[in-house]
């Protein structure tokens, strides 16, 4: 049964790729994250942080109950994104969801140039890369759980390795979280201002988003 559902998620991941193959940017940032680990203060004020400079964010609400498929409004989302925060927490990768997300990220990332920002929070970079230590205990424990086939697990495997292997931030007992978030939204900041102008109905240029960020130091 397991088998099947993940047949289905990933026939929805590739009819809504080829869908919409160039989909408008709505958001400026697509956060992926494993709330279990790290919603209680992390994602919570990362979020608060990134919209208070100025900065639009697509956050899936995990409290909302979900139902076995990926939504279409979620894919859509990741594909409507400029760059994706991936917050690889200790048990990121023991959830089907995130790595369906996941899938998803490094796709586009691969397709159409949406920029990957890894933060490593309390893992190390090498454990993800490699499936080792607790993270890849708690990968390990997905896939025998979920009775995943090869192929998904090979194409979960590859997709670990690569963002593992991009640069990014690693968290691993900070003691100063407050910094880190502020290192992290200057640096999504730069990243933006490279960009285009994200468009909307209240339109955020660069201007503002300096002037928020000016805010933090």
């Amino acid at each position: 049964m397991h088998v099947l559902l993940q047949a289905m998620a990933r026939d929805i991941i590739k009819r809504e790729s080829s869908y919409m193959p160039d989909q408008p940017k709505m958001y400026d940032v697509f956060l992926s994250f494993r709330g279990e680990d790290s919603r209680a203060k992390f994602i919570s004020h990362l979020h608060s942080s990134l919209q208070n400079a100025g900065i639009h964010v697509f956050k899936d609400d995990e409290d909302i109950q979900r139902g076995d498929q990926i939504s279409i409004s979620l894919l859509r989302a990741i594909g409507q994104s400029r760059i994706s925060i991936v917050v690889l927490s200790t048990n990121y990768a023991n959830s089907r969801w995130c790595m369906l997300e996941l899938e998803k990220i490094m796709e586009i990332e691969r397709t159409r140039g949406l920029v990957v920002v890894p933060v490593f929070y309390e893992v190390d970079p090498s454990e993800v890369r490699h499936q080792e230590g607790k993270f890849g205990k708690a990968f390990e424990d997905l896939i025998s759980t979920i009775s995943v086939d090869a192929s998904t697990k090979s194409n979960w495997r590859r997709e670990l390795l690569d963002i593992g292997g991009i640069a990014g931030f690693v968290l691993i007992d900070s003691r100063n979280e407050s910094a880190d978030i502020k290192n992290i939204v200057k640096h999504v900041t730069r990243l933006l201002d490279r960009t285009e102008l994200f468009v909307a109905e209240h339109p955020v240029g660069v201007e503002s988003r300096a002037e928020a960020v000016s805010k933090l130091l």
